[in-house]
């Protein structure tokens, strides 16, 4: 009777602690699932987030490089995501529209590299479309998808595509107020501008925006230097006739 009760004992402990790791490893394998999901949820998202963002930024704020980075990046991860979620398949349909603008994008064609902004909405959308990008390029060197060397040179190329953005902005606001004779607002806006593109002045291409935009700023305060003059000699010469 002492052996049965030893035997019952053992046999209710084995099953206890067989009851506690079955239930520890469901939890655990539920716990790998939800993790695993919210990872697939945040590259679906990303890569919709991705093609939005190649779609709708002109080229002309859009470096080469990451571009074709971005599209090689998607065609890498899509067909993983679709295989893992069959609600996304959105994303393989973009697959080869991506495919053809890469191949245009490595002959050296720019469809909209003549786009400017022409809005202060246009301008907030296109650098809010960028914004995430130095992030996504930083994930990309920590996950080894690109080295660090590479990272930080797309990461200036996003940083002076951002700035472009907002220089061109204002270079068209200036010259809305010059033709509406608003001078100073103008040579504001002008030198605003020359200070937003010296932000990147490491960028090889800065050099010849710098160029442009202090040629305009110099134009203007030669207009406003011999208005300012012409007035000075208009009252010069109606004083005496008051005196």
């Amino acid at each position: 009777m002492h052996q049965v009760i030893i035997v019952f004992a053992i046999v209710f402990i084995v099953g206890i602690v067989f009851l506690i790791t079955a239930f520890a490893l469901v939890s655990w394998q539920k716990k790998q699932n939800i993790s695993k999901n919210k990872v697939v949820d945040k590259l679906i998202s990303r890569s919709y987030r991705l093609i939005t963002t190649l779609e709708s930024v002109p080229d002309r704020y859009f470096p080469i490089e990451t571009k074709i980075l971005l599209i090689d990046y998607l065609h890498s991860i899509v067909p993983r995501i679709v295989n893992k979620r069959i609600e996304a398949p959105e994303l393989m349909s973009a697959l080869p529209e991506l495919a053809e603008l890469r191949r245009q994008l490595k002959e050296g064609i720019q469809n909209s590299k003549r786009e400017k902004v022409a809005s202060a909405t246009h301008c907030t959308k296109i650098q809010n479309s960028l914004r995430f990008l130095p992030t996504l390029l930083r994930e990309f060197s920590t996950q080894h998808v690109i080295d660090h060397r590479s990272a930080k040179r797309q990461i200036e190329l996003v940083r002076y595509s951002h700035c472009l953005v907002h220089y061109d902005w204002l270079l068209h606001q200036a010259k809305v107020d010059l033709a509406a004779d608003r001078k100073a607002k103008a040579l504001e806006n002008y030198r605003t501008a020359l200070a937003e593109i010296e932000k990147v002045a490491a960028i090889e291409n800065v050099s010849e925006e710098v160029c442009v935009v202090k040629s305009h700023i110099s134009t203007v305060e030669d207009m406003l230097f011999k208005h300012r003059t012409a007035s000075s000699q208009l009252d010069t010469e109606v004083d005496p006739k008051h005196a």
